[in-house]
């Protein structure tokens, strides 16, 4: 329910803006369409299926070429089962919590004469990723082991992970004349740096976060307003 309202919010801040500059149509519309670059703010709603929560910001600074900024938040919950000695099997849900930003160039092949950025392009961009346990304490399930001896003692723990990734992505966006964006993307890069600590010297059962985050796969889906 919290991340339904969370996008229902956005959503309606982003057509709020559309609807305020829409009012100012007429002559300013075609001064701005005129300008070599423009200013657009995008809402990223494929994210939102898998914990993430972003937007980003493009500025063009020529008709064929832009900078983008993504900036996003985690809010991410991690099942993990794992089976003690062989016992009944323990599962647990992890939640995380984060932020992203990644910034990136796009180069547009063909586009339109008179709004430009839009149509087929191809980009490279950085990616920062900094997640952490939303601050309640873990408790390592190795430390439970009822066959140690002496008894172990439960080691209470918090997990902080940081990955810096680099790659490209294909799409393409589609810029109405009114200054509403749709645009798609697909992109495939790798985690050049993936690095996971814990509050404490603990080994937890199954994989770490450094284990299942090699590949950086990103797909889009926005609606926007270029300015």
């Amino acid at each position: 329910m919290k991340k339904t309202t969370t996008f229902l919010a956005m959503l309606a801040i982003l057509l709020f803006a559309f609807n305020a500059s829409a009012e100012g149509e007429g002559e300013d519309e075609e001064l701005r369409r005129r300008k070599k670059g423009g200013f657009g703010v995008h809402l990223n709603l494929t994210p939102i299926a898998f914990g993430t929560y972003s937007a980003n910001l493009e500025y063009g600074f020529a008709k064929n070429m832009s900078v983008v900024l993504t900036l996003g938040f985690v809010d991410l919950d991690i099942t993990q089962t794992v089976s003690l000695n062989g016992g009944f099997p323990e599962i647990s849900v992890i939640p995380f919590r984060g932020l992203i930003v990644a910034p990136e160039f796009r180069y547009y092949f063909n586009p339109n004469r008179r709004p430009g950025l839009d149509r087929w392009f191809v980009g490279g961009y950085l990616k920062i990723r900094s997640i952490a346990t939303s601050g309640e304490e873990l408790v390592s399930l190795a430390s439970l082991d009822p066959f140690a001896n002496p008894p172990a003692e439960p080691v209470k723990y918090d997990i902080n992970y940081f990955g810096l990734s680099a790659g490209a992505t294909f799409g393409y966006m589609y810029a109405m004349k009114s200054g509403l964006t749709f645009g798609s993307w697909l992109g495939l890069g790798y985690f050049v740096v993936s690095n996971t600590t814990y509050t404490n010297d603990v080994t937890p059962i199954g994989a770490s976060l450094t284990d299942l985050i090699s590949t950086d796969l990103r797909l889009g889906l926005s609606i926007g307003y270029r300015f």
